[in-house]
């Protein structure tokens, strides 16, 4: 079963089956190849602002599309056979950990983001809302952490 460590912010990769590691490892990749990939086509990180608008790349995103695609359900059905074998304990703290930098990227998007753009011209970008998400799961898996497998060793000794 996996472990995590660091507060909540790391899997112990030591902790892990043989086949655990193949599947979770392969599903982080295509997931960050995937992630990258749609970065890219919807203007993060070589977008407009990089280009001043002009984009000479949009000939490939007709073949990056389905690359991107592939890559995604590929993650998804490697990181569900990975899930299924890790104890309840360790799919809800994902679940929740996940929730967080969902929450987080919707209202801090909505709150903070959509009046930047509106108000103020500034343009978020695919990038920009990945870095909130990814703020709000750490922000998330530390909290879940702290919940679920922080023990007080003063409590333990009552």
């Amino acid at each position: 079963m996996a472990e995590v460590n660091m507060g909540g912010l790391n899997i112990k990769w030591s902790s892990l089956s043989k086949q655990d590691k193949k599947e979770y490892g392969a599903g982080i990749a295509l997931l960050t190849i995937a992630s990258g990939i749609s970065g890219v086509i919807l203007g993060g990180i070589w977008g407009e602002r990089i280009l001043g608008g002009v984009n000479t790349l949009e000939w490939i995103y007709s073949y990056l599309y389905p690359v991107a695609i592939v890559c995604f359900f590929l993650s998804v059905k490697l990181m569900n056979n990975f899930m299924k074998r890790q104890d309840e304990g360790f799919v809800d703290f994902n679940i929740k950990a996940n929730i967080w930098g969902i929450n987080f990227f919707w209202i801090v998007g909505f709150l903070v983001a959509w009046p930047l753009e509106v108000f103020m011209g500034f343009d978020f970008v695919f990038f920009e809302y990945f870095l909130l998400y990814s703020v709000g799961i750490s922000i998330g898996a530390r909290k879940v952490y702290k919940q679920m497998y922080a023990i007080d060793i003063n409590e333990e000794q009552s």
